[in-house]
């Protein structure tokens, strides 16, 4: 994994106005390649972010996301600094095991994948067009009800029709699902 924390020095007007905007900001930042983590953070003298990629593609992609958010959604973007940019290369990952990703379903009392992501797809995933094809970048097919993801490289890779679309196996396995058998 890489990270990319980004440090502004901003007013107290960049910071009210970036708070207001943080879900479209969320939103956008979910949307690049490998997504794994996203953090905007107040500071003593502006604000900072905190970007977790599943690789060095993923964190470069986040730089040109973040200014392209900053030029087009923040009006008072003229008191806020250049950021201040330190990356690298994740040597360890540590979370609660609350946060962690949840597991397979299992029959009866856990919640479905389907039901699960019913409102929101999985982090590093797109919803399936109703096609047997994924768009570029996501290649991994998932199966919501089944829990099963399949690689091109699997035999009913071809035939199935996704309900998600992975930008990896790690992402999907990270959702709860289990490579086809």
């Amino acid at each position: 994994m890489h990270a990319i924390i980004r440090k502004y020095r901003a007013t107290p007007a960049v910071r009210a106005e970036a708070r207001a905007k943080r879900g479209h900001l969320e939103r956008t930042m979910r949307e690049t390649p490998g997504f794994v983590a996203y953090y905007l953070l107040e500071t003593d003298d502006g604000i900072a972010t905190i970007t977790v990629t599943e690789d060095e593609t993923g964190a470069s992609e986040s730089m040109g996301r973040a200014a392209q958010w900053v030029q087009e959604n923040l009006q008072s973007r003229n008191q806020l600094s250049a950021p201040d940019v330190t990356r690298g290369q994740a040597l360890i990952g540590a979370m609660r095991a609350a946060d962690a990703a949840p597991a397979a379903p299992a029959t009866g009392t856990r919640q479905r994948l389907s039901e699960r992501y019913a409102t929101q797809p999985p982090t590093n995933a797109v919803r399936g067009d109703g096609t047997t094809t994924c768009p570029a970048g996501y290649p991994v097919k998932g199966n919501a009800d089944s829990g099963i993801y399949h690689t091109p490289d699997s035999p009913a890779y071809g035939q199935t029709i996704p309900e998600f679309c992975f930008a990896s196996t790690s992402a999907a396995e990270a959702a709860g699902f289990q490579a086809a058998g």
